[in-house]
């Protein structure tokens, strides 16, 4: 009677065990999805911020050697407004 009683126990504790086992696990697999996705965004964005700043650098020296009263007030602007973030 005593071992049955203890099979019982030790048979719903590794039941319990196993049902935790799989929700950690497709826990794991959900917030390793999250974070590959959010690194692929973070890529891109650092992507696209580079791809502004070689614009910005181009644009900059062509309005050294060819001035122009316009670009060089878009080239303020976009100046005043990186320095606010």
């Amino acid at each position: 009677m005593k071992s049955e009683t203890l099979n019982g126990i030790l048979t719903f504790l590794l039941g319990v065990l196993v049902v935790v086992s799989v929700v950690l696990a497709l826990r794991l697999v959900n917030l390793t999805r999250t974070t590959r996705s959010l690194n692929m965004k973070a890529l891109v964005a650092q992507t696209y911020m580079v791809r502004a700043q070689s614009l910005y650098a181009d644009a900059k020296a062509y309005n050294q050697q060819h001035p122009s009263p316009e670009l060089t007030s878009i080239l303020q602007s976009v100046q005043s407004k990186a320095t606010k973030r």
